[in-house]
């Protein structure tokens, strides 16, 4: 009986996954970041970026330079990317107490710029030894996130047009910082958003802090910011991993909806009983959607909760935030791991079948917030988006997974 329902779930499987494409197929690497804009899979690899149909046709393939991470965005007629190479780690003093202080060192950092065709436009190193965010398009510039500073870049050309630091100054445990995954910015008509690790600022074009916060009272820290900020109902949404205590007010993670000056319009705890740090915020046409590890959560643009959704939600290997003997928690991926329509929500989720992991796509109704389905995933996720009719999965076995909704 057991190996027939092995078989049955493989079976369902194979029925739920469309068409797959592994990187054999390519020429770009392993899989680090996936995008999906009319109907175009784009996905990047370590040594490049390919452009696929939903068929998994390839229409495209561009060489690119080694790297360890490689991260997208796309808005009209082009393809901004950012990349860097993980050398290693070293052990501090303190590195016994937490691996939070171990030294990482970074190299190759590099924005660039393709078209839809997939030539290469402009390609600009930096300076900088540190983990990169995705890339942020809009205005006529291209916006970076490091670990402390906020880049932008000339659309056209690549020149650098500004570097802003921007991180808390540190005067013990300066490498805990480089832990931290960086934060897409958000580029809007007055002003750059960006949430670095510990700081919340708003940037003008010229590079100039025009305000910042790291704490909205003596109970309400930012840090660790480990959401990118978007925008929902004409209001700004952040969330973050608190470094307060377990069971104090200060120790739950929040959603904070900000004013365009930073000042805040409302919060509310994300993740009472569970108290993980947040590391995925989206939304759909009616809510805002934040997810824990352990939880996903709907809000309304004026801070009522809607569901909370917080039963057999598993935690895959790269989504979430993970804590190192300490109170500080780090992102532990770039990459997307909650999507929604109006109807439903996906997030990337999992149990453990005779003591193995299995990964799956947990899908909740996305009005009512209770549980719909498991769509299981052969391996473990590295990024996924929605199309209109499809989800579209990449994975560490480097394969592509158009799985129709």
């Amino acid at each position: 009986m057991k190996t027939n329902l092995n078989k049955f779930n493989v079976l369902m499987v194979l029925v739920v996954v469309a068409t797959t494409l592994s990187s054999q197929n390519l020429t770009i690497g392993n899989f680090t970041d996936l995008e999906v804009r009319n109907n175009v899979i784009y996905v990047a690899g370590q040594s490049g970026i390919a452009a696929l149909n939903p068929d998994m046709t390839v229409l495209w393939e561009r060489t690119l330079p080694e790297a360890s991470i490689r991260l997208l965005d796309l808005k009209d007629k082009n393809i901004a990317f950012s990349s860097y190479v993980y050398e290693g780690k070293e052990g501090k003093l303190f590195s016994s107490f937490s691996s939070l202080w171990d030294k990482q060192t970074f190299t190759n950092n590099t924005v660039g710029m393709l078209d839809l065709k997939g030539n290469l436009n402009w390609s600009t190193s930096l300076g900088g030894n540190s983990k990169l965010s995705g890339p942020a398009i809009g205005n006529g510039i291209v916006a970076v996130s490091s670990n402390d500073s906020l880049y932008t870049f000339e659309l056209e050309t690549g020149a650098l047009k500004m570097k802003t630091i921007n991180s808390a100054k540190f005067l013990m445990g300066k490498n805990i910082k480089d832990h931290a995954t960086p934060n897409k910015p958000l580029i809007m008509p007055d002003a750059i958003y960006s949430t670095a690790p510990f700081k919340l600022s708003k940037i003008d074009y010229s590079g100039k802090i025009l305000k910042d916060k790291n704490m909205y009272g003596l109970f309400a820290p930012l840090p660790i910011l480990t959401t990118e900020p978007i925008v929902f109902d004409n209001k700004i949404f952040i969330s973050n991993a608190p470094t307060g205590k377990k069971g104090q007010k200060d120790g739950v993670a929040r959603l904070f909806c900000i004013k365009e000056n930073l000042d805040k319009d409302w919060d509310e705890y994300v993740d009472m009983k569970g108290q993980s740090g947040a590391s995925s915020l989206i939304h759909n046409s009616n809510a805002i959607i934040v997810a824990t590890n352990f939880d996903v959560m709907a809000f309304n643009s004026k801070g009522k909760e809607l569901w909370e959704m917080n039963k057999k939600i598993g935690l895959p290997l790269l989504r979430g935030v993970r804590y190192s003997n300490s109170d500080m928690g780090v992102k532990t991926s770039s990459g997307n791991f909650l999507c929604a329509d109006d109807e439903n929500v996906y997030l990337a989720s999992g149990e453990k079948v005779n003591k193995v992991f299995k990964n799956n796509i947990m899908v909740i109704d996305a009005v009512k917030g209770k549980f719909v389905k498991n769509i299981d995933i052969p391996d473990v996720i590295v990024d996924m988006h929605m199309t209109d009719k499809d989800l579209v999965v990449i994975t560490e076995a480097n394969k592509v997974l158009v799985i129709n909704k």
